[in-house]
């Protein structure tokens, strides 16, 4: 039988994978805006420093996913 410990600790992943499917469906959200403004409107997003800081943030953190 699991202990109150492990009960708690499942929950906080289970809610930990919820929150992560969300955020994952934001990002690809965002990332779908930022393509259709650059192409529909010629902007220059992703050669902004700022949003590359971001983008290679993002690519961390699924590299860490995958481990």
């Amino acid at each position: 039988m699991p202990t109150k410990e492990e009960i708690l600790l499942n929950q906080r992943t289970i809610a930990l994978e919820k929150e992560l499917e969300r955020v994952k469906n934001k990002t690809a959200l965002f990332e779908k805006i930022i393509d259709i403004a650059e192409e529909k409107y010629g902007l220059e997003i992703r050669n902004n420093p700022e949003a590359k800081k971001y983008l290679s943030l993002i690519e961390e953190l699924e590299k860490k996913q995958k481990l």
